[in-house]
């Protein structure tokens, strides 16, 4: 069986990022010509070569034109973007303005229609009107600027020079000033400060609206062009590095997405634009990153979404076409696309036919993430049955986190068994405040599938670490030092899961030795019906079913509890959710113990009336 360390792996993050400031500097490289940013002429023309081309069966680019056509459509017959904040993020109004400019400007380079560049017109008019961008966050004004860019660029040889001047002058006083007082001098010239030195999701997505915006004008702001990128290029490394060693996001999948979805676009444009990306792509684990994406989606297409991560399917994510493209992985192409709506105009820029599945492509069941401590297994790659597990051994103080070490979900039979249930509403009170946060049952331990000794939350900011790992054809398991997160009431807490008997059965097994006597809980949550029978549950969706045995050496009970929010958010209308949808099942030992070992056998009963043999629990040390 193959055996890996956390040690061992430990060295392949110890890489340092290129230095980017060796490359050369400024702007005289600079593309002259519009379109610049992502897309160029040449891209234009063979777009449109495409679109014009015979259907074959091996080409989806008719079906994506006519989504895309389709979602435009849609769009044209909404209001413009208004300044609305909700909380306190423009943000919405941002993203709308994003998404019907890309649409919009792309259905017009393709066909030529004057609807598609009035409606950019309407909502960039809209949008230029706003006193501001809503600089206190600054997502908000970057991804504005991010669309004035693309409106601008792509668009530069139809609009009239007054909407070239209006958007040059939004860019400048809107977007890119309020970048330099918000981050890149926000501590005093040249003393980046705020989102400028951020290690996570806000960096990749502020220099993007800021470097896309700079480019977009260059020619006309030549010298704030080049103080943006030299800033930028100082400030990305800062979150670049959050990708090594292996390619991992601990802010979990959905905000992987969202830092992908304005970090390609950066390099993008910049390769398109200058014709370099310095070095910024070569940072430690990005070029594995795709792969994340991969092993973080389940059988069921649902996301193993940890952090603040809501319960979403896969619907594709065209930026990975991109990414496959740089890094020459034909498989992403076939994850980018293969759940994808295809209305993205960057999806039919990007796209490849007749890409390799990951079965084809030799991707392995089972990859564990050593730099955020997150392991995902399964049976299979191509049968939507195949079992899967997603195992976090958690980062108590990581941005997005939850107070979540060796919380895990279960896919079965085409199923979730085991929920994750993702974030609550941003807006209730002092949700990213320290004091507050941990007041919320989805963020704190008590809605998490982890273990509570005494029913006390984890500790924060702690830490878990995946030890080891093993796999062969029969089963694949990793194993996680939980203790940091219990130092409270713990010497010593560890947790594996394993699937086994043919990766269809899981085992999650606890290894606990207390400072005194404490109540142990294990919980997990789920929107399976459930019936407890004295030792065991049996969980079930329409005449799918799951057994549920708990094995301890210590007497333990098998219970209901309620999964509402015991705190209820007050000083105004804001509540928690109420996790109507969801069911809590707890193994509950009947008396306290300073120590044991329990394990909860999840069987995926194919056929309910087979003979199930007996399970026997083994040390976590003997797992190997």
């Amino acid at each position: 069986m193959e055996r890996r360390s956390f040690v061992s792996l430990l060295a392949a993050g110890a890489v340092a990022l290129p230095d980017l400031g060796a490359q050369e500097q400024g702007l005289a490289n600079l593309r002259k010509q519009h379109p610049r940013l992502i897309l160029t002429e040449a891209d234009l023309e063979r777009l449109k070569e495409l679109a014009a081309a015979p259907k074959s069966p091996e080409s989806r680019v008719s079906g994506m034109i006519y989504r895309l056509r389709s979602h435009a459509e849609r769009l044209l017959k909404e209001d413009p973007v208004r300044y609305e904040l909700i909380g306190p993020r423009l943000l919405t109004q941002s993203r709308r303005c994003v998404d019907r400019v890309y649409a919009f400007a792309a259905m017009y380079l393709l066909d030529g229609s004057p609807l598609w560049l009035q409606g950019v017109q309407r909502n960039i008019h809209a949008a230029a009107q706003f006193p501001d961008w809503n600089p206190s966050h600054f997502l908000d004004v970057a991804e504005m600027t991010h669309a004035f860019a693309i409106a601008y660029d792509w668009l530069y040889d139809a609009l009239p020079d007054a909407d070239k001047r209006l958007i040059r002058e939004s860019i400048v006083q809107k977007g890119l000033k309020p970048g330099f007082a918000t981050g890149y001098h926000k501590d005093g010239p040249g003393k980046p400060g705020g989102w400028a030195n951020t290690e996570h999701n806000w960096n990749q997505v502020c220099n993007g609206g800021m470097l896309l915006g700079a480019l977009a004008i260059a020619e006309d702001e030549p010298q704030l062009a080049r103080d943006v990128l030299a800033a930028a290029r100082a400030s990305l490394p800062h979150a670049m590095k959050s990708f090594a060693p292996d390619g991992g996001w601990v802010e979990g999948v959905a905000y992987w997405k969202y830092t992908l979805r304005y970090t390609v676009p950066l390099l993008a444009a910049l390769d398109s634009a200058l014709g370099t990306s310095f070095g910024i792509d070569q940072a430690p684990g990005f070029a594995e990153t795709g792969d994340f994406y991969l092993h973080a989606t389940g059988p069921t297409r649902l996301y193993f979404n940890f952090s603040d991560c809501a319960r979403q399917r896969d619907t594709g994510f065209p930026w990975l076409h991109w990414m496959a493209r740089r890094f020459d992985r034909p498989v992403w192409h076939w994850a980018a696309s293969e759940n994808a709506s295809g209305e993205h105009p960057l999806s039919l820029l990007w796209y490849e036919p007749n890409a390799p599945n990951p079965k084809a492509s030799r991707i392995p069941l089972e990859r564990t993430y050593f730099g955020i401590h997150a392991a995902m297994m399964r049976s299979s790659w191509d049968s939507p049955q195949a079992s899967y597990a997603g195992f976090f051994a958690g980062h108590n103080g990581a941005n997005h986190s939850h107070l979540e070490m060796g919380s895990f979900v279960f896919d079965a039979l085409g199923e979730r068994w085991v929920e994750e249930l993702g974030p609550d509403d941003y807006d209730l009170p002092g949700y990213f405040s320290k004091d507050q946060r941990w007041n919320y049952y989805r963020l704190n331990s008590q809605g998490q599938n982890v273990t509570l000794f005494g029913g006390r939350n984890q500790l924060s900011p702690a830490r878990g670490r995946i030890t080891t790992t093993g796999a062969n054809k029969e089963s694949a398991h990793a194993i996680a030092d939980l203790t940091e997160g219990y130092s409270d009431v713990a010497e010593s807490m560890r947790r594996g899961i394993r699937l086994m008997e043919g990766r269809k059965v899981l085992i999650i097994q606890d290894e606990f030795r207390l400072k005194g006597p404490e109540t142990y809980e294990f919980q997990m949550h789920t929107m399976a019906e459930v019936k407890i029978d004295v030792d065991r549950a049996y969980l079930g969706i329409g005449n799918r079913m799951v057994e549920l045995r708990a094995l301890s050496r210590h007497p333990v009970e098998i219970v209901l509890q309620d999964p509402h929010g015991k705190t209820l958010a007050g000083g105004g209308s804001k509540l928690e959710n109420p996790n109507n949808d969801y069911r809590k099942i707890v193994v509950r030992s009947l008396k306290p113990a300073a120590q044991g070992t329990v394990a909860v056998v999840l069987h995926p009963l194919e056929n309910p009336n087979a003979p199930r043999g007996a399970k026997f629990v083994r040390p976590l040390d003997a797992w190997d």
